[in-house]
């Protein structure tokens, strides 16, 4: 994949956001949505790669965008034994 393409996404996760900012990997952003719950966005070179990103997490995921995002973890899901 050519380096001018860029994977990005978000999705809200049901953990703090000041946890979600220490451990987000450079150029994520991380916006409060409640006490428990924030939204990342962050991008990477694959959207597959992009979901392994956000399972690092081990949170609840919800409101996952782009369809493409939301794809690539049903991908992973089928890679697995």
């Amino acid at each position: 994949m050519s380096g001018s393409v860029w994977c990005l996404g978000r999705a809200h996760l049901d953990l703090p956001a000041a946890t979600v900012a220490e451990f987000a990997p450079g150029g994520a952003v991380v916006d409060v949505v409640d006490p428990t719950t924030c939204r990342l966005t962050m991008g990477a070179w694959s959207w597959i790669g992009l979901a392994g990103l956000y399972l690092t997490f081990g949170a609840r995921l919800s409101h996952v965008e782009p369809a493409a995002l939301r794809e690539a973890f049903v991908e992973a899901r089928g890679l697995t034994p």
